[in-house]
């Protein structure tokens, strides 16, 4: 899988938000401009497969999305979208920093997207 280099990987900084940190279900477009997050180096997956990676940060995008951004075992850095009609394959509810099993197939038009996400551990 093609990805970004893992430079420096920093999960989501801190940003004025009502409770825990590490349980934000995801930054809003406000919130994320807010953070010190570069998420300059992630890229869409281009292989199928089951992958093992890190939860570096999420923020809701236009359209009913959840952009997940990860760091895979290999130092790849990728970024996914989740769905609402999928129910964000449960992504608002996982912290950042938690190591997740990821599931990327190709759709009839031949786009890769995730299937599952797994917490592990």
């Amino acid at each position: 899988m093609k990805g970004g280099e893992a430079n420096l990987v920093r999960p989501c900084s801190k940003v004025k938000t009502k409770g825990s940190e590490n349980m934000i279900r995801g930054y809003s477009k406000r919130q994320f401009a807010q953070s010190d997050f570069d998420a300059s180096g992630y890229v869409f997956p281009t292989d199928e497969g089951v992958f093992k990676a890190v939860l570096d940060c999420k923020r809701y995008g236009k359209i009913r999305n959840l952009i997940g951004y990860f760091t895979l075992e290999n130092g790849q850095t990728i970024m996914t979208s989740a769905w609402q009609n999928d129910n964000y394959h449960g992504l608002q509810e996982v912290p950042f920093g938690a190591v997740m099993e990821l599931e990327f197939v190709k759709n009839k038009r031949g786009v890769i997207h995730l299937r599952r996400a797994t917490v592990l551990g």
